[in-house]
């Protein structure tokens, strides 16, 4: 297993209303960012297939986007531009079904709660932080007792 550098950028658009945003600003936001960092691989939400616990418009506008933006990469003349990346990175997008998960990574809850209810007043902001931990563990533990995130391969660089 190879370690790898993350690298999250929240892009400032207001949290709660991403479905009031034309598709192509959302779009280019997120071409931009791959013009930036050029990653090799991206992560995102599902946008047709978010399990109750995160099922949010802003984060099916953002898988929507994402897609677009990922499968268009390395395309000259997408959006009037110059292509953002020399190749197309991964894309692997969050599930809660383990059954279709290719990877998974280590969650520490008490960390992932503090972030969501700074960066995410519409759907955690009212939680009490003992409350948003357990939901979490409930959307992340395993079988097994172990808290992992689980994401599935959607697209893999060749």
């Amino acid at each position: 297993m190879r370690k790898a550098e993350f690298k999250g950028k929240t892009l400032d658009f207001p949290d709660g209303s991403l479905r009031d945003i034309p598709n192509r600003t959302l779009v280019e936001a997120v071409m931009r960012e791959l013009t930036v960092y050029e990653p090799d691989l991206v992560i995102s939400f599902d946008a047709y297939d978010s399990p109750a616990q995160i099922d949010h418009d802003d984060h099916n506008v953002t898988g929507l986007a994402t897609a677009r933006a990922v499968q268009m990469a390395d395309v000259e003349g997408f959006l009037g531009k110059p292509q953002a990346m020399r190749s197309r990175p991964d894309h692997l997008i969050w599930t809660t079904n383990r059954g279709i998960a290719t990877h998974e990574g280590k969650v520490d809850v008490v960390k992932l709660a503090r972030k969501m209810k700074k960066l995410y007043p519409s759907q955690f902001g009212k939680q009490s932080g003992d409350y948003l931990k357990e939901n979490l563990r409930l959307v992340y533990q395993n079988d097994d007792g172990t808290v992992t995130e689980k994401y599935r391969l959607v697209r893999r660089v060749i």
